[in-house]
């Protein structure tokens, strides 16, 4: 007997601007758009909310997948000076995109609408700023799934705090931000998390981890003997900043006086951008790049590193290098997002010497390097056979 087919509302904020190169965040929300239209049980149906320069990016992302969708342009409400001063005030003490929950109710009502009115089984609302755009109450109409793609509050308290932005402001900023994450999960049917790390405290039988991956890319990596490590993030998210700082001050001149004849190469942070003491002979900034920049180092770079010392979400350079099999050394709270590679080369995130050690020990060994991108290759082709049909079998046991 066939399974019944179960329709789905996939509702996010999240989109790729024009003239960008994809991040992270992006990157994770089309997987989940093709895993779900992938997935033989699912009847999906997505509706996208974002500025209107990103439609048209949009529309040929998922119709190139046959997906049914709708794309509202966000707009925000025509209001009153005073309602402008009331919520600047309030966005004083806010979070991110905390001012549409007063100045987008209008649109609220209308993607609310879309949404109600395909009549699904269950409604995905991806990335927990999502919520901000709809009506949680009136959504709870069907049943709703919270697919968080980080530990949100936490992520913000620390990220002022590491930029030492930490005031009385933001911490009350942080706190309502903890009580909105908290109303949602308790609002949803179930909360889905990226990584085992972000299942919510409390929420155990309501909280499920679905590890995402990508496919395997065919143009994989070789062996070239480049004498080549690279990152790959955008300095203007704090934590790839810490893992660029680190790299350049850290790993680079105790890797230039043991082996001066590998070279760094970072995506993300150009060159005038690099304060003067992250400069070091053995290091380049790339800046923003191209895909095909990434592309080829991916393909052609012996080693990437992903010192990035924390354990939120996914690293979604970690799961890009093992859709091409590039071999890398990560950081132990990265490691932890990745569970499944656990032969994966990794150090304490602090520990500069160690990471020395062990570069030194794998570039130019073509042997160990080949066998750490076969093992990727291996063990990255299990994971995904048994991820196959994870949402059908996640959302029927709901």
């Amino acid at each position: 007997m066939a399974a019944q087919m179960i329709r789905v509302v996939f509702f996010t904020v999240v989109a790729h601007l024009p003239g960008t190169v994809l991040n992270g965040g992006q990157i994770c929300s089309r997987n989940h758009m093709r895993r779900l239209s992938q997935d033989p049980g699912i009847d999906l149906h997505v509706i996208v909310a974002a500025p209107a320069s990103a439609e048209q990016d949009a529309s040929a992302f998922l119709k190139s997948l046959g997906i049914k969708y709708e794309f509202f342009r966000v707009e925000a409400d025509r209001v009153s000076r005073l309602a402008v001063f009331a919520r600047r005030c309030r966005y004083d003490l806010g979070f991110d995109w905390d001012q549409t929950l007063g100045a987008y109710a209008a649109f609220k009502r209308r993607v609310t609408d879309a949404i109600l009115s395909r009549s699904a089984d269950f409604t995905i609302v991806e990335y927990l700023f999502s919520w901000l755009f709809v009506d949680a109450v009136r959504l709870q109409r069907n049943p709703t799934i919270a697919l968080t793609l980080n530990r949100e509050a936490e992520f913000f308290r620390l990220a002022h705090q590491a930029q030492g932005t930490l005031d009385w402001r933001r911490k009350i900023a942080a706190m309502r931000l903890h009580k909105f994450e908290q109303e949602i999960y308790s609002r949803a049917r179930r909360v889905v998390t990226l990584s085992e790390r972000d299942l919510p405290a409390g929420l155990e039988e309501r909280a499920t981890c679905i590890s995402p991956y990508l496919d395997e890319n065919a143009a994989g990596w070789a062996y070239e003997d480049t004498k080549t490590l690279f990152f790959v993030g955008n300095a203007g998210h704090f934590p790839n900043r810490e893992a660029i700082e680190f790299i350049a001050t850290q790993i680079a001149p105790r890797l230039l006086r043991r082996r001066p004849d590998i070279k760094i190469r970072i995506v993300g942070l150009d060159e005038p951008g690099a304060p003067p003491s992250w400069r070091c002979p053995n290091v380049r900034f790339l800046g923003v790049g191209t895909a095909r920049m990434v592309e080829e180092l991916f393909r052609r770079a012996d080693l990437m590193l992903c010192p990035v010392g924390n354990d939120f979400g996914m690293k979604f350079k970690v799961a890009e290098a093992v859709s091409y099999a590039t071999p890398m050394l990560v950081s132990d709270e990265t490691a932890a997002c990745v569970p499944h590679l656990a032969m994966l080369p990794k150090a304490p995130a602090s520990d500069a010497d160690r990471h020395v050690e062990i570069i030194a020990s794998l570039v130019g060994n073509e042997r160990q390097l080949r066998a750490l991108s076969a093992y990727l290759r291996a063990a990255g082709g299990q994971f995904a056979a048994a991820q196959r049909n994870i949402w059908y079998r996640t959302l029927a046991a709901c």
